[in-house]
């Protein structure tokens, strides 16, 4: 599922700075578990963008949960009503190219027209100042902001959400109602994302004026192949500012390049 929170629904806890859900939902036992990293990028160059943080695993290509040093996240869900196709650029390296180049929410959804789309899914975007859901896919995206976005809710001032399951929206809604303008970034961890058991695989809460990251990966499986969900086990705060500041690594002797040209 995705959240975002901001202006009068924070006023009075964090004044008005925007909160930012990504809860992903694949199989809990998954032994993507045992490899679960927080990577962070140093472009180097006028034309390589800027820094940016994956909450991912190794050997995952692109991005699918991250945060960027222009302040914008991305979050993303399964729509499985869009259409797909196979030829064009994955989803997760324009999610990536987001992170990397764009630095509002109105850059991110001009790249999302420009990229040739393939999967269906949705995208949430915030910048800190701005929080969109775009319903992404092959044709033309639709972009929806908190005042025209119906799907599975009515909608509510500067709160943005969606989950697969109805009965979990409406937590959603429950919870949103509740502490409307007292939404904290601990309130996100204790109660709504458990609230909604909702993130078995990954969870991550974006603080945006602060630059955390709350990370949550669900644990490598024991011997019966049991997991334990993302949501239920104890988070990591990664602060972000000393994360983009951090010097880049430099090349050593022993390392080497893979250039690929995918011709996307």
């Amino acid at each position: 599922s995705m959240f975002g929170a901001w202006g009068p629904a924070t006023e009075d806890s964090i004044q008005g700075n925007m909160l930012h859900v990504r809860a992903l939902d694949w199989i809990v036992n998954s032994p993507t578990n045992s490899y679960a990293r927080v990577l962070v990028y140093h472009p180097e160059g006028q034309d390589l963008g800027h820094a940016y943080a994956l909450w991912s695993w190794s050997g995952f290509v692109g991005a699918i949960t991250g945060f960027s040093s222009a302040d914008v996240g991305v979050s993303e869900k399964l729509h499985g009503a869009g259409v797909y196709t196979r030829i064009g650029k994955p989803t997760t390296y324009v999610m990536r190219d987001v992170l990397n180049f764009d630095t509002t929410v109105q850059g991110a959804v001009d790249r999302l027209f420009q990229s040739r789309r393939t999967n269906s899914c949705w995208l949430g975007i915030g910048d800190g100042k701005d929080f969109e859901i775009v319903a992404y896919h092959h044709l033309p995206p639709q972009i929806y902001d908190y005042a025209n976005f119906t799907v599975r809710h009515a909608p509510m001032d500067h709160v943005m959400w969606l989950h697969g399951d109805n009965a979990q929206n409406r937590c959603y809604q429950y919870y949103s109602t509740k502490y409307y303008g007292k939404i904290t970034a601990e309130l996100l961890i204790r109660v709504f994302v458990p609230g909604n058991k909702t993130g078995p695989t990954h969870v991550a809460v974006f603080d945006y004026a602060k630059r955390y990251m709350y990370i949550s990966s669900a644990s490598p499986a024991d011997a019966s192949g049991h997991s334990i969900p993302a949501w239920a086990r104890p988070y990591t705060r990664i602060d972000l500012n000393a994360a983009f500041n951090f010097p880049a690594p430099k090349k050593s002797e022993d390392s080497f390049e893979l250039n690929f040209d995918l011709g996307i």
